[in-house]
C-alpha cells in the first residue's frame, strides 16, 4: 500500500479488556481483534482470544457496529479455552463494539475498533502528474504549431489557417487550464456531497481506479506523441514543412482525447452509480409493490436508503462534469478540421500528391547441405505509399519524400528441421509437432475491415490515435519506411531509407519425440524460434539500390503502376520479393 494511502486507511484500533472484568477479580474473557492496523472496508478481521470453559456449549461473540443492529457468532472454543471467529461486515465506517462471553455465561470481555473509511480520491497524485504533464505537452504544442505556420509561404490560405487557429485557440488553453487544476477538475465538485454524507466515501473509490487506469494508458501514448512531434520537426522543404502541420495538428487532437480523460473517468463512475442505486432499489420497490419501473425509481430516489440517498446528493454533481466535459469533447473534432483545412487547402496550393496501396511479401526457402529443403516461410504485407513534391517545380528534377505505411497481414510456415537436421535419431521415430504462428492484427490498416473473420484472437482495444504514423504504435506487424527521390521526364526514382519502426515476428515450433533410441527415456521435449524478416527488409530487398519506374499521363491525371520482383539467394538460402504500387495523383483518381 502506498504512503498516503496507508496512512488514510482504515485503523482497527485495539482495546482489549483487561485480565480481570469490572475490577471484582474474577476471570475475564480476553479479547483481541486481528489484524491491528490498516485493513480495507469490507475485509475481514479475526475475533480471537482465551474465554474459561465454566460450562459446555459455546462462545459467543456480539458485534455491535455503528447502524446499532448487533451481529452474532457462536463458535466452539477448544479444550484449553480458545477461540477464534472471522467477521467480514467492516462495510460501515465507525465504532465496532466487541462483546464476548464464556460458554455458560459467567465470564465476559470486550474489546473495540474503529473504522476509519480511506479517502478514496487521495491516493490519485501519478494521475495529476500526468494531466499536468498532458497540459505542458498542449501548450508546448500549440506554440510549435505556430512557429510551422509562420514559416509557409505567405498566402491567402495560410492566413485563413492562422485566423482560425486564433478562433479556437481559447478553447484549447481552456483545457490546457482544466488540466491544470486537477483536483478542481475532478475532486473538487465531490468534496461537499462526501463531506455531507461520509456513507459516500466507499462508492467514490472507483474513481480512484478510473484515473490510475487513465494515467497508465495516457502516459506511454503521451510519450509516443513527443517522439513523433521531434521527428517531425526535421527538415524544411515546403511540402515536408505542410505535411508536419497536418500531423502535428493530428497528433494535437490525439492529446486532446487523452485531456478528456480524466473528467470522464469521473463522470463514467458517477453516472453508473446514481443509475445503478435508483435501478437497484426501485427493482425491490417494483417487485414488491408493482410499480411502474420509472416511479419506482423516484421513489427509491426518495426514501430514506443510504445507498439511494448518496445517489440523490450526487446528482447535482452530474451538471458540473457534464459541462466540464463538453469543454474539452468537441476539442479533438476542431484540430482534426483545421489538419483537414491544411491537406486540402494549402497543401493543394504548394504541392503534389501520388499515393495509393501497395501490396507484397516474400518466399523464403533454405535447405540443407545436401540439397534437402529444411525450412519454407511467407509473408504478406500491405498498406499506402505516400509521394510528396512541389508543384510546379522548375528544373528538369523534381524532388520526392515520402514513406511507406504497411501492416503484415499474413505469416506462413513450413519446417522439417529435425528429421533433415538429425536423420540417423528421427529413424523410426514418431514425432508431434505444432507451430505457433504471429498473428496479425484482426483489423486491416487501411480500410478498418477484419482480416480474419475466423479467428478468435482477443485484443484489448488500442487507444484511439490521430495522424498516419500513429498507426503503426497501435497495430502490431507494422512498419514505417521512409524514401525519397526524384521524377525526371516521365520516370520515378526512389531510395530507400532505414525503416523508422518496424516488426519483430518469429513462429515457435514444439516438437515431441517419441524415438526407439530414446526409448528408456520416454518422450523427449524440444522447442525453438524460426525468425521471419520485418517489412523494412522486405522493401528493402526489393528496392535494392533503388528503383526507376514510370510516371503515365492518363485523362483523369498521373498514374504508377508497377510490380517489383526481386530473387536473391546462393542456393541454401533463397528469397523472392515483390512489391506491387498502384500511385494516383490526383489520389483516388486511378
Amino acid at each position: 500500500m502506498r504512503p498516503l494511502a496507508a496512512a488514510t486507511a482504515l485503523l482497527l484500533g485495539i482495546a482489549s479488556a483487561p485480565a480481570s472484568a469490572q475490577g471484582d477479580g474474577k476471570p475475564a474473557v480476553s479479547v483481541r481483534i486481528v489484524p491491528a492496523t490498516a485493513v480495507e472496508p469490507d475485509s475481514a478481521v479475526t475475533i480471537e482470544g482465551l474465554a474459561p470453559i465454566d460450562g459446555p456449549g459455546m462462545v459467543a461473540i456480539r458485534i455491535t457496529g455503528p447502524d446499532r443492529r448487533p451481529v452474532a457468532i457462536d463458535v466452539k472454543p477448544a479444550a484449553n479455552g480458545d477461540y477464534s471467529a472471522r467477521f467480514a461486515g467492516t462495510d460501515a465506517a465507525g465504532s465496532y463494539r466487541v462483546d464476548v462471553a464464556s460458554p455458560a455465561g459467567q465470564m465476559h470481555g470486550q474489546a473495540r475498533f474503529e473504522v476509519a473509511v480511506q479517502e478514496p480520491l487521495d491516493d490519485v497524485e501519478a494521475a495529476e502528474q500526468e494531466a499536468l504533464a498532458v497540459a505542458e505537452l498542449l501548450d508546448g504544442t500549440l506554440v510549435d504549431l505556430d512557429q510551422q505556420i509562420a514559416r509557409l509561404p505567405d498566402s491567402p490560405a495560410r492566413d485563413e489557417l492562422k485566423t482560425r487557429l486564433d478562433e479556437a485557440r481559447p478553447k484549447f488553453k481552456a483545457a490546457a487550464k482544466e488540466l491544470r487544476d486537477f483536483k478542481g477538475l475532478v475532486i473538487r465538485p465531490l468534496v461537499d456531497p462526501v463531506n455531507d454524507d461520509p456513507a459516500l466515501k466507499p462508492a467514490l473509490k472507483p474513481i480512484g481506479r478510473a484515473l490510475r487506469d487513465w494515467q497508465t494508458r495516457s502516459e506511454p501514448e503521451r510519450r509516443r506523441i513527443v517522439a513523433e512531434l521531434a521527428r517531425s520537426r526535421q527538415g524544411s522543404v515546403t511540402c515536408e514543412a505542410i505535411e508536419r502541420i497536418v500531423e502535428g495538428f493530428k497528433l494535437f487532437s490525439a492529446l486532446l482525447n487523452l485531456a478528456g480523460g480524466p473528467v470522464s473517468a469521473v463522470k463514467s463512475v458517477i453516472f453508473d452509480y446514481i443509475a445503478n442505486s435508483g435501478s437497484a432499489l426501485a427493482a425491490k420497490l417494483s417487485q414488491k409493490f408493482a410499480f411502474p419501473v420509472n416511479l419506482g425509481t423516484k421513489i427509491a430516489l426518495a426514501v430514506g436508503e443510504a445507498q439511494a440517498r448518496g445517489a440523490w446528493r450526487l446528482k447535482p454533481v452530474a451538471p458540473i462534469l457534464e459541462a466540464k466535459q463538453a469543454l474539452i469533447t468537441g476539442l479533438p473534432s476542431i484540430a482534426s478540421d483545421l489538419a483537414a483545412y491544411v491537406a486540402e487547402r494549402a497543401f493543394a496550393r504548394y504541392c503534389e500528391r501520388l499515393a495509393g496501396p501497395f501490396k507484397g511479401g516474400m518466399v523464403a526457402e533454405f535447405k540443407s547441405g545436401e540439397g534437402k529443403p529444411w525450412w519454407r516461410y511467407t509473408i504478406e504485407v500491405e498498406g499506402r505509399l505516400d509521394l510528396r513534391y512541389a508543384k510546379g517545380a522548375a528544373g528538369d528534377a523534381v524532388a520526392v519524400k515520402g514513406d511507406f505505411l504497411g501492416q503484415a497481414t499474413r505469416f506462413t510456415l513450413w519446417e522439417d528441421a529435425l528429421k533433415v537436421g538429425w536423420p540417423t535419431l528421427t529413424a523410426g521415430a514418431v514425432m508431434f509437432k505444432r507451430a505457433v504462428l504471429p498473428r496479425p492484427d484482426l483489423i486491416n490498416l487501411l480500410t478498418g475491415q477484419r482480416l480474419n473473420p475466423d479467428a478468435s484472437l482477443a485484443e484489448e482495444k488500442p487507444i484511439e490515435v490521430e495522424g498516419k504514423a500513429a498507426a503503426v504504435f497501435v497495430k502490431p506487424y507494422s512498419f514505417f519506411v521512409p524514401v525519397e527521390g526524384e521524377i525526371v521526364d516521365g520516370v520515378l526514382s526512389l531510395r530507400r531509407k532505414p525503416a523508422t519502426v518496424d516488426y519483430e515476428a518469429a513462429a515457435r515450433v514444439v516438437y515431441v519425440v517419441v524415438s526407439p533410441l530414446s526409448a528408456m527415456l520416454g518422450p523427449q521435449f524440444t522447442t525453438f524460434e524460426l525468425p521471419y524478416k520485418s517489412g523494412g527488409f522486405i522493401i528493402e530487398r526489393a528496392f535494392g539500390d533503388g528503383i526507376r519506374v514510370a510516371v503515365k499521363k492518363t485523362a483523369k491525371g498521373f498514374v504508377v503502376d508497377e510490380t517489383l520482383k526481386v530473387d536473391k539467394g546462393d542456393g541454401r538460402a533463397n528469397g523472392q520479393y515483390r512489391i506491387k504500387l498502384r500511385l494516383c495523383n490526383p489520389e483516388g483518381s486511378c
